[in-house]
């Protein structure tokens, strides 16, 4: 009964969006509301929506976000989110209706390929989009976040065999997610002669 329950708030809560200048190639008019009919306020919510990095200078402008604070986040080099944080999400439509209003663009206003954001969707009028994430806490509540590494993710080198005697050895192991340039390390043994690792683990 309990995993029913807790089933059926999940699906009561929604995250509409719409693009308030689909025919404009220079700027994405980013619409959302969260719409919270799961009997109870969400607190501590988060609300993200991801977009491309494009290589030049970008803008997220701020329109109307009621009483929710906005901050933008890195994922890696291609992928950012912009995230309103809001104390507490009440019941019904949120913060009303018409939503918050957050626009993106290029900083010189040149084209800004809206076919790249990864929560995009071109949408006219309020849409579910399940690519904009709801998150209470740390907990999510709606939506699915693109599946990357993060930028913020340790590359990781274990020492993991080290013996110190007349034939002493040293294994170098990575254990992060991703490859690790080793072209920066440099071995010194006991005469301070320095050795060039020039590999990748």
């Amino acid at each position: 009964m309990l995993a029913i329950l807790l089933t059926s708030q999940v699906f009561a809560v929604s995250v509409d969006f719409y693009d308030e200048q689909q025919s404009n190639t220079s700027i994405t008019g980013v619409k959302l509301r969260i719409n919270n009919d799961s009997g109870s306020p969400i607190r501590d919510a988060k609300l993200r929506y991801y977009f491309h990095k494009p290589s030049s200078a970008y803008a997220v402008d701020k329109h109307y976000l009621a009483d929710a604070s906005i901050s933008v986040n890195d994922v890696n080099e291609d992928l950012a989110y912009f995230e309103l944080r809001i104390p507490s999400v009440s019941l019904g439509y949120y913060p009303s209706m018409d939503g918050f209003s957050v626009s993106l663009h290029n900083g010189n206003w040149s084209s800004w390929d809206k076919s790249k954001d990864y929560s995009y969707q071109a949408f006219s009028t309020f849409k579910k989009n399940t690519k904009v994430v709801l998150l209470s806490g740390n907990d999510v509540v709606f939506g699915t976040a693109p599946d990357v590494q993060s930028a913020s993710e340790p590359e990781n080198v274990k020492i993991s065999g080290l013996k110190f005697s007349e034939n002493s050895w040293l294994e170098l192991k990575n254990v992060g997610k991703s490859t690790v340039a080793l072209s920066n390390f440099q071995l010194v043994d006991a005469n301070n002669s320095a050795f060039s690792i020039n590999y990748s683990l």
